[in-house]
């Protein structure tokens, strides 16, 4: 998959708009968007960032995420079953230094490893795909889950957006719709997904939010007659949301707005 030769940031500034294609530098931390310079340390505290993939066939719907709030950091492992109306949550609060968000997608991994859990995104969109890959224990009211899934992102365009929150302050998001391989246990119980019938959506996040952050998100999938149709819908703190807005749809592979 061809990167914007440009990064995220470029001299301080953000290089706000939309793309079809993953900046070669996810940056943020090289600007300055407050009205008084800060320092590195501050911006940082502000900076909120994740990697969340939501894939899902006719029955079973499966959030993963690393999510980091620098206040927090959360570990989410949620599968949902259609069939049976059943949800199975593993949730773990961890120290904001237990990961960090990569500085690019092309190849880099995010990881969380600790008290018998381990989640890991592979990110090789430079080949094509992304691998997602998770162990979680055993609690009180959920089996173990775990799963090996690659998302084949080739042929496959993504919604890439920076969005202005003020005159130097946004959020940068890279999103994308593409069919899946792989394998889901929850318990003892297996589940196969195939390119034929399941599809990956995804959102590598950061964001100099409000104190207190609000948005509205709707994205989902299917395939109809072997076509992969989904869309992304967000409302969010967007200064001009009609020139700076994450709304698309996608129809076998190709983006749309």
């Amino acid at each position: 998959m061809r990167a914007q030769k440009q990064g995220l940031v470029t001299r301080g500034r953000f290089n706000f708009g939309r793309y079809d294609a993953p900046f070669a530098l996810i940056n943020p931390l090289d600007a300055q968007p407050f009205a008084l310079p800060v320092p590195s340390v501050v911006r940082d505290l502000r900076l909120k960032e994740w990697q969340a993939f939501q894939f899902a066939n006719e029955r079973y719907y499966t959030n993963i995420a690393l999510f980091n709030t620098k206040a927090l950091a959360l570990v989410q492992v949620k599968v949902f079953d259609r069939q049976e109306r059943k949800k199975y949550l593993f949730e773990k609060r961890v120290p904001p230094w237990s990961f960090r968000a990569p500085s690019q997608l092309l190849d880099s991994a995010m990881r969380y490893d600790g008290d018998g859990c381990h989640v890991m995104f592979e990110n090789r969109l430079a080949n094509g795909y992304i691998d997602i890959e998770f162990d979680t224990p055993v609690t009180s009211d959920c089996p173990a889950l775990s799963g090996r899934v690659r998302a084949l992102y080739e042929g496959h365009t993504p919604l890439v957006v920076a969005i202005p929150f003020g005159e130097n302050r946004g959020m940068y998001s890279h999103k994308g719709l593409a069919p899946i391989e792989g394998e889901l246990s929850i318990g003892s119980q297996r589940i196969t997904y195939s390119p034929q019938d399941s599809y990956v959506t995804m959102d590598d996040h950061r964001g100099y939010y409000d104190y207190v952050m609000r948005w509205d998100w709707l994205t989902s999938g299917r395939f109809d007659n072997g076509t992969l149709f989904g869309f992304n819908l967000t409302h969010n703190a967007s200064i001009d949301p009609s020139r700076f807005n994450e709304n698309a749809l996608w129809i076998d592979g190709i983006i749309h707005e």
